[in-house]
């Protein structure tokens, strides 16, 4: 999907120096995959361009964005683990549900990746809760940001 990529920490002032106390805004990036419809089993979410989703160590959850159609009765989970715990990992966003668009910062179902950052890289899980499988293919848009030490340079994660 992405036609330029670099490696590094981004942060803007807003055109201000770093002298003037403005707070250095952090670039939100984003991961667009598909769950597919068929099972409640744990398994990797899909990039648009195949492949599995793999979030950077460092990764802290913003918002997910969902999309899925006719499953009212239904919801997901995403995580980062395919244990037997299966679709009961909410690390990154619970009970959201299959029916319509929605935010998972507004409905309150960000999970623990929301307040602290992944601490290695980690491949994204989804499934339907419980024995649920979902009555549609889904879309779902993972938006983060790095979490750093907030100082100049390249200084990686906090």
């Amino acid at each position: 999907m992405a036609k330029t990529t670099f490696q590094g920490v981004v942060r803007s002032y807003g055109g201000q120096n770093r002298e003037s106390n403005v707070f250095p805004g952090t670039v939100v990036l984003a991961a667009k995959g598909i769950i597919n419809a068929s099972t409640s089993v744990f398994s990797a979410v899909t990039g648009i361009d195949g492949g599995a989703i793999v979030l950077p160590a460092g990764a802290q959850i913003v918002d997910v964005i969902h999309a899925a159609t006719g499953a009212a009765d239904k919801t997901l989970n995403l995580g980062t683990t395919s244990t037997a715990a299966q679709a009961a990992s909410t690390s990154i966003a619970s009970a959201l549900s299959a029916n319509g668009v929605q935010s998972a910062l507004a409905g309150n179902d960000l999970g623990s990746f929301a307040r602290t950052p992944l601490t290695s890289n980690s491949t994204v899980f989804g499934a339907g809760v419980a024995s649920s499988t979902l009555a549609s293919t889904s879309s779902v848009i993972i938006h983060y940001i790095i979490s750093d030490n907030g100082k100049p340079g390249e200084v990686g994660p906090a």
